[in-house]
């Protein structure tokens, strides 16, 4: 078998195919590069105000020349992610367009890298473009400045080292180390990816009970590879721990904490059905749900063709048990009470990548057999699927606003904001690129004592109820009601800048 050294590049890049899916990709998101967020996104106001949220603090410290971590949880929840931005920012221009450019660049990179390479994983990927990269979900969190589409994609690429581990085709030691240590990045990029810290072990795991179900006995080394797989989750994950969760841990404990606290499910069992219900119910996913009963049937069919074939069925096996097992560890998500759309990204991506893996199965020979009627009906379900997605990009592209980035111009336009402080949750995104330090504010969360004496605002930012931050500003006895203020409307919410007199500060 061909042995190949996951450190050398070259054997990943047949430049022309690299240079048109990279070209492809960043072309159909340029359109929605300064675009609001998609209102069907969510029917919350986190599509619009997350990208300012957890922009917001390493841009004050570009402003301020120093950093605060206490200021809000964003880089405490992603200090690789936050590095990297602040990078864009602070070599380049601190702007929306600027932070948005730079993910769309980076995850269309690292896409066409995982699909330009050979064999079957590669294959995978690029039959995952159209079938899962490009449904709605997936396909608009991949413009925002966020975090969710790079950490799904880094997964990804540790996945494919799974599938090289497994199937023999590189070093094991290598691919063991890199697969970990690529996660290692994705949870550091963002804590929300610590569960894929178990994504080496689980697929050693279930690569071993593929084997024994063909009456294969594990070998020692298959062990062996389970042993190093945990400890190698269990040194990132120190390594995690000592060197930011240790001397940040008061912040970080309470930051968690208080999320995890207001998030936690008493009624396990009918919040799963409803999160279930409402993912089959929502028609954006339908493109990868309508192929993912045939592509599953392809891949137990090949299953069971391979029978006398070790080397095939090691080749499945590789194939299947990443993505599997990474489905497997996305599902828990499912018991969550609050189950934001961005927090499904990588939900979907496993779920697109697993079908796509049944679907890259498929030979010539399928169509002269028996089952020639079954792969006609295969190929009708994923001309739907591709056609249902081009419908809601089409439609997308039509109903775009630009509601954010006008009124970040207009505000930037008044020159006045620079080194001011402009407090309030939309007040990062509003205010994105104007020179002003923002500050969200949540009642019995962050900045919400002592505002107009302990900040100096020059500005609050509000929903004309309050709603975003739960009343923080009433119950700091500020009544907004006697203020002046301009109002931008996003959607259904009617947002008031309240400017602060001078004698009030």
């Amino acid at each position: 078998m061909k042995y190949i050294n996951p450190f050398n590049l070259s054997v990943f890049f047949p430049s022309l195919r690299w240079l048109v899916i990279f070209l492809g990709l960043v072309l159909l998101q340029l359109p929605f590069l300064t675009a609001d967020a998609d209102h069907h996104l969510s029917g919350s106001r986190g599509p619009f105000t997350d990208e300012g949220l957890y922009t917001a603090q390493f841009r004050n410290a570009t402003i301020t020349g120093h950093l605060d971590l206490t200021q809000m949880d964003g880089i405490i929840k992603e200090p690789l992610f936050a590095i990297g931005m602040w990078l864009v920012t602070h070599y380049l221009v601190d702007s929306m367009l600027s932070c948005r450019g730079a993910v769309i660049i980076s995850s269309a990179f690292l896409l066409a890298f995982l699909a330009t390479g050979f064999g079957a994983f590669s294959r995978t990927v690029l039959i995952a473009i159209p079938l899962g990269f490009l449904s709605f979900y997936i396909f608009h969190y991949s413009h925002f400045a966020m975090t969710e589409i790079l950490c799904s994609l880094i997964i990804l690429a540790a996945c494919r080292l799974l599938y090289f581990h497994l199937s023999g085709l590189s070093s094991r030691w290598q691919t063991l180390f890199l697969s970990s240590f690529l996660i290692f990045i994705a949870y550091a990029c963002k804590i929300q990816f610590i569960y894929a810290a178990l994504i080496p072990s689980l697929t050693i795991f279930l690569a071993m009970i593929f084997k024994m179900s063909c009456g294969i006995r594990p070998e020692r080394n298959d062990w062996i590879n389970l042993i190093i797989s945990i400890f190698l989750a269990c040194i990132f994950a120190l390594i995690y721990f000592m060197i930011w969760i240790l001397p940040n841990y008061e912040f970080w404990t309470s930051s968690i904490f208080h999320q995890v606290g207001e998030r936690t499910a008493t009624n396990i069992r009918k919040v799963v059905y409803n999160n279930l219900l409402k993912l089959i119910g929502d028609i954006r996913n339908w493109p990868i749900f309508i192929v993912l009963p045939f592509a599953l049937v392809m891949a137990c069919q090949e299953w069971w063709s391979l029978t006398n074939n070790k080397e095939s069925r090691q080749t499945w096996i590789a194939l299947v048990a990443p993505l599997l097992a990474w489905l497997m560890l996305e599902s828990h998500k499912f018991i969550l009470p609050y189950l934001p759309s961005r927090y499904l990204v990588s939900f979907y991506i496993a779920l697109a990548m697993l079908g796509a893996a049944g679907l890259s199965m498929f030979k010539k020979s399928h169509i002269t057999s028996t089952w020639q009627w079954f792969y006609g009906v295969c190929a009708i379900a994923l001309i739907l699927s591709f056609t249902v997605n081009i419908i809601l990009y089409q439609r997308a592209f039509q109903e775009r606003s630009y509601t954010i980035v006008n009124a970040q111009t207009l505000f930037a336009k008044d020159g006045k904001w620079k080194r001011k402080v402009v407090m309030g949750p939309w007040a990062p995104t509003l205010f994105w690129g104007t020179g002003a330090i923002t500050l969200p504010v949540w009642k019995d969360y962050f900045n919400d004592r002592d505002i107009l004496t302990k900040y100096h605002p020059s500005a609050i930012v509000s929903e004309v109820d309050q709603a975003d931050s739960q009343g923080a500003f009433t119950a700091d006895g500020i009544d907004l009601r006697k203020l002046t203020s301009k109002v931008v409307r996003v959607l259904q919410w009617e947002i008031h800048v309240y400017e602060i007199p001078l004698t009030t500060r």
